[in-house]
């Protein structure tokens, strides 16, 4: 059985879609039921998400042989003492909440700074 495709793109219309003029088909929009906010989740596991004291120590340790002296204090350079992943459900939730997070970088009353994204999209 073969499904009677749109000769012009070789695909069969959605069975709702709206009918154009030009005899061609109408992509409806749809309809967001929850803002953004609620359509992004924070995933945070205590056991795998904080930095243990003795992972720090040595991060520290690392951090001032490879900056040598005069670059104290040496645990600034240490940027994932608290990792969390944040799941968005769609493109708009994930560009909404990365502008939530980055906010204004030239802010400098601003306390939180994105230093470093891994995307795993």
């Amino acid at each position: 059985y073969a499904e009677p495709t749109n000769s012009a793109f070789g695909a069969p219309p959605a069975p709702d879609a709206a009918p154009r003029p030009s005899g061609g088909i109408e992509l409806q929009e749809v309809a967001r039921n929850k803002p953004w906010s609620e359509r992004c989740v924070i995933k945070c596991d205590p056991s795998v998400s904080i930095k243990g004291t003795s992972r720090t120590g040595a991060k520290i340790a690392d951090y001032e042989k490879e900056k040598g002296p005069g670059q104290y204090p040496y645990a600034a350079f240490v940027g994932d003492s608290l990792r969390a992943s944040v799941l968005c459900d769609d493109a708009e939730a994930f560009w909404n909440c990365w502008k939530a997070l980055l906010g204004d970088p030239d802010d400098p009353k601003q306390k939180l700074r994105v230093t470093r994204l891994k995307n795993k999209l």
